[in-house]
């Protein structure tokens, strides 16, 4: 089923620059933009990442942009400038510029996290006594630009019985550890989220973002196969459920949502979630797969 949405005075804001001096440029209305965000609650399967394309930067403009992995932010939102939130940060990967009839595009490709993940080596060994969340901990110490942000379930307390070797760059050392004990991780504007796979960022569902026929479905939910990456042998594969509404950036990969007021209602972990749109054009929308999950009155945060 599919509501047509009429969607006015939507307004965005992209802002890029140098992460060592600071100095940023900044793009909004009355250029045209188009966006593509993707983001999942797992990043050992896939990273975070974003496509944004502008139209008709001047030259001049465009050469001061050619710096070595640029800072980025995407804002979208509707009214007022001061309702702008953040559906995208990180930092640029590769930006060209195309001819497209009488007009040129310039299309920016960022990444979450990217150098830091992938540009430098960590040879490190825990020691036994310490924990998996210590392991996390002593991670992210290594890299300043990225802050830790929840912890959430029973696998980061597990002990260390023989330590941990970390070998490899910060990705494959999540990567690692992450695979080994059953949990996800996830970086989100530059903050390292790390949960059971079977788990959300939180406990506290009484936060969670409730979704309903009032609250901005374009296309209501229905049931898919669940998770698809995971066996069927996996405990954590759970029901899947997919919908499209109207961008929240609220609603963010890894988070708890509650349906309601439609066939399908309850407590639901967003899997993954895409955010797209053009700036003048067709609606902007946002496609989220969850799974359901088991409301628990007990706090894993650590």
């Amino acid at each position: 089923m599919s509501t047509q949405i009429v969607q006015r005075d939507r307004k965005w804001r992209f802002t890029i620059g140098d992460a060592k001096t600071l100095d940023a440029i900044v793009f909004e209305a009355p250029y045209q933009m188009s966006f593509d965000v993707y983001k999942t609650s797992d990043n050992t399967k896939g990273n975070n990442s974003a496509l944004v394309e502008i139209t008709n930067i001047p030259k001049s403009i465009r050469d001061k942009l050619q710096t070595d992995y640029p800072f980025a932010i995407l804002e979208i939102g509707y009214g007022n400038t001061s309702n702008l939130k953040p559906v995208f940060q990180g930092q640029v990967v590769s930006m060209s510029t195309r001819k497209s009839t009488t007009e040129v595009v310039t299309q920016f490709v960022m990444g979450s996290g990217y150098t830091d993940l992938n540009h430098q080596t960590i040879a490190q060994h825990v020691p036994a006594g310490k924990t998996v969340k210590d392991v996390f901990d002593e991670l992210i110490a290594k890299f300043p630009n990225i802050s830790r942000g929840v912890y959430n379930g029973t696998n980061l307390n597990s002990q260390l019985i023989n330590g941990y070797s970390l070998s490899g760059t910060l990705k494959s050392c999540l990567d690692s550890i992450s695979n080994s004990y059953k949990l996800e991780w996830r970086i989100d504007g530059d903050v390292l989220y790390v949960n059971d796979k079977s788990r959300g960022d939180t406990e506290n569902f009484n936060t969670a973002f409730v979704i309903s026929p009032s609250s901005g479905f374009i296309e209501i939910p229905y049931y898919v196969s669940g998770d698809v990456r995971r066996s069927i042998k996996d405990d954590a594969k759970q029901q899947g459920v997919q919908f499209v509404m109207l961008p929240n950036a609220s609603v963010i990969a890894g988070s708890i949502i509650k349906l309601q007021g439609t066939e399908i209602n309850g407590w639901f972990k967003v899997l993954s979630t895409r955010f797209s749109g053009t700036y003048r054009g067709g609606d902007w929308k946002q496609e989220i797969q969850c799974s359901a999950i088991t409301k628990v009155d007990k706090q894993q945060k650590v």
